[in-house]
C-alpha cells in the first residue's frame, strides 16, 4: 500500500471522528478501514483496542510512517 493510499486511509478516518452514527454498513465500513491499515503494517493501537473503534480524535501517521498518533485539536 503506497503513503498516498495510507494518507486516504486515515483521511476517511478523520471524516468520522465525532460522527455518533450508527449503522451496520457504518460498521462494516469502518472495519475495512482497520483491516486495511493493519494490512500495510500500521500500529493502529491509538484507535482500536482489539474490540472498539474509537472515533474521539483525529489521527496522523507518525514520522516513521508506521504508526498511528492521535492529533490533539483542542
Amino acid at each position: 500500500m503506497t503513503r498516498k493510499e495510507i494518507d486516504e486511509l486515515i483521511d476517511q478516518f478523520n471524516a468520522q471522528v465525532g460522527n455518533k452514527g450508527w449503522t451496520s454498513a457504518r460498521a462494516e465500513y469502518d472495519m475495512t478501514l482497520i483491516d486495511a491499515m493493519k494490512e500495510a503494517g500500521i500500529d493502529i493501537s491509538a484507535i482500536y483496542d482489539g474490540k472498539a473503534i474509537l472515533f474521539k480524535n483525529k489521527i496522523a501517521l507518525n514520522e516513521d510512517g508506521n504508526k498511528l498518533v492521535v492529533i490533539d485539536d483542542h
